[in-house]
């Protein structure tokens, strides 16, 4: 749900951009190199590999303002590339005022093909003095730290160095540190650190008046360097000058959780009360008193606190319906809001779509999250009542993807109203895939009774077999691994990838500093020991440190075989660029299937055990 929340929201955050060289050696030029803001921008692009020789190509960008809003920018194409004489594609663009960082992709006109550097590819907007502005390298930050921690580090240290005064330079440094060091080197970061709070707050308070947004920074900073005494000192005169600044509000809110952890609807009534302090600008207290009210039983508290916010922040508006569609009062106002995001999702188009995605590439996420909202208003329509609709809207979730729990929920409709005939053949494709145990078949013919006919049900799993087959090989592609890769393992073994063998191989990419890989990571180690049983090979594949990654895996318990790709030779070969990322090769070393979700790699793998 997080994903699709994700998703919707158009945050590109979502997925965590791996660094590596632009597809085979492609560069491109911005002059000035360091524009001013409104200042025009000549452009200068050479094509190697995928994009060389195209007629028509176009700059687009991802878009940051001021601040960092929860959908993560916008997107937009910036210029039209036209062919030059010397094999070079030129153009020229203007970036509105209002914009203070943009990350660069160029693509084909069709957005078929997309070449993306996303180290380098960037404008930063800068001052008159030829200073990159302070906003604009927080937002580079805040962009960076999504996909590359040490970009992130190196953009954080900048920031230091530029805006030595700046509290919000010194805690995104900190915290970018903490992140690329391990436990033990972090902790000596502490004392010098403690000694820069320490001089930042001589100087505030030798200055006089603090605006309530410094005094937020310096909490913040005070906080994520453990020292609760400065961070008391600054929350306090935060709460006392300006009560309804949005990170004050936030700390009333979690005193008054403390105080009426006894009654609820004590709290709840502080938090209707902050609320009107807010006057709606304040998200982070409206998610807070969404989260409080949920399990209140109050519909009429559920709906407002829902409906706040949704008006505060829209991303959260499928996370809002799925509650509301647990409420049995609420759903047919959750089915609204699910009819929303299915629309939202079939008319959006490039304003959404991150960049280095193909307009293909897009369209599967899009399918994923209109099969996840098709299924929960349908799931809502049962609870209703309302079975011939939700049957039909069942069915076109399931178009979208081969989805067992989906067809298990549609059997089991048709199963209560009595049409065993329509149900069975749905349970075939269940027992068509190969994550269903053998022992499934007894049970529908338990459930089926004297309906079940033993005569016909194994022509109905051929035909489940057959679709499934279908399903994953129009999935399919055939290329090879560029390039050689080598790999390092926990131990500092450093070893050449063999993608050939007696079975395919499944290489994941991975990142602790991603959340959607990190929320895979679970799976990820079911299906290895899955894999691993059917003899097929598994490489989960991080870039981050040996130390870091060994005692992240160890102490989640996690026990899939870790590889690390110091040199990004994984991330060229495969030409990869996000995680979670997860590659299906045959056992020739080929990739034939790419995935952003580790639910089909089982059934990749059965496909191609058995066929082509």
């Amino acid at each position: 749900a997080a994903a699709v929340v994700l998703l919707v929201a158009g945050a590109a955050t979502a997925v965590r951009r791996t660094p590596e060289l632009a597809a085979d050696g492609s560069t491109l030029l911005l002059s000035p190199a360091a524009p001013r803001a409104g200042e025009r921008v000549r452009v200068e692009y050479r094509a190697a590999g995928k994009l060389a020789g195209a007629k028509r190509l176009v700059l687009r960008a991802r878009l940051f303002g001021s601040s960092m809003d929860r959908g993560g920018g916008t997107h937009a194409v910036v210029a039209e590339l036209a062919p030059a004489r010397d094999g070079s594609y030129r153009g020229t663009f203007r970036l509105p005022d209002t914009v203070t960082y943009a990350a660069l992709a160029v693509e084909d006109g069709r957005g078929d093909r997309v070449d993306h550097n996303p180290s380098d590819w960037e404008v930063v907007v800068h001052g008159a003095g030829g200073k990159p502005l302070l906003v604009s390298l927080e937002r580079k930050f805040e962009n960076r730290r999504g996909w590359d921690s040490g970009l992130a580090l190196e953009t954080a240290r900048e920031m230091a160095r530029l805006y030595p005064d700046s509290t919000q330079s010194w805690t995104m440094r900190y915290v970018a540190e903490r992140e690329m060091l391990d436990r033990a080197r972090g902790d000596s970061l502490n004392a010098a650190y403690r000694e820069r709070f320490r001089a930042i707050e001589a100087r505030r308070v030798r200055d006089g008046g603090v605006a309530p947004e410094e005094l937020s920074r310096l909490a913040s900073l005070a906080s994520v360097l453990d020292d609760s005494a400065g961070e008391a000192r600054w929350t306090d005169r935060l709460v006392t000058e300006a009560s309804a600044h949005p990170h004050a509000l936030g700390v009333r809110a979690q005193r008054a959780r403390a105080a009426h952890r006894a009654d609820p609807a004590a709290f709840l009534a502080v938090m209707e009360r902050l609320w009107a302090e807010a006057a709606g600008a304040a998200p982070d207290l409206a998610l807070a008193g969404f989260m409080a009210v949920r399990t209140s039983g109050d519909p009429a508290a559920i709906l407002r606190w829902g409906e706040r916010l949704e008006r505060a922040d829209p991303g959260w508006d499928p996370f809002v319906a799925r509650t509301l569609s647990e409420t049995p009062p609420l759903r047919a106002a959750a089915a609204v809001r699910l009819r929303r995001q299915i629309r939202r999702l079939d008319a959006n188009g490039d304003e959404s779509r991150p960049l280095g995605y193909t307009r293909a590439d897009y369209r599967v996420e899009r399918n994923r999250g209109r099969a996840y909202f098709l299924g929960q208003l349908g799931r809502s329509l049962i609870a209703e009542g309302r079975t011939p609709a939700a049957l039909d809207t069942l069915a076109r979730a399931v178009e979208a993807g081969w989805n067992v729990d989906l067809f298990r929920t549609i059997a089991d409709t048709k199963l209560a109203a009595g049409d065993t005939a329509g149900a069975l053949p749905v349970l075939a494709r269940v027992a068509a895939d190969p994550s269903t145990g053998a022992a499934f078949t007894d049970s529908v013919r338990a459930r089926a009774g004297r309906r079940f006919s033993a005569a016909r049900w194994p022509a109905m799993v051929q035909a489940g077999r057959e679709a499934l087959d279908a399903y994953v090989w129009s999935q399919a592609e055939n290329r090879g691994v560029r390039g050689a890769v080598r790999l390092t393992d926990l131990e500092g073994r450093r070893s050449d990838f063999q993608g050939a063998g007696d079975a395919p191989t499944l290489v994941a990419f991975w990142s602790r500093n991603c959340q959607p890989s990190v929320a895979h990571l679970k799976q990820l180690d079911r299906l290895a020991a899955q894999l691993k049983a059917q003899g097929v090979r598994v490489l989960a594949v991080t870039d981050d440190s040996p130390a870091e990654a060994g005692r992240y895996v160890r102490e989640a318990g996690y026990s899939f075989p870790v590889f690390l790709d110091a040199d990004g030779d994984a991330a060229r070969g495969f030409d990869n660029r996000v995680t979670p990322r997860y590659f299906v090769l045959d056992a020739r070393g080929r990739i034939r299937f790419d995935n952003h979700a580790p639910d089909d790699v089982i059934r990749q793998v059965a496909a191609l055990r058995g066929a082509r």
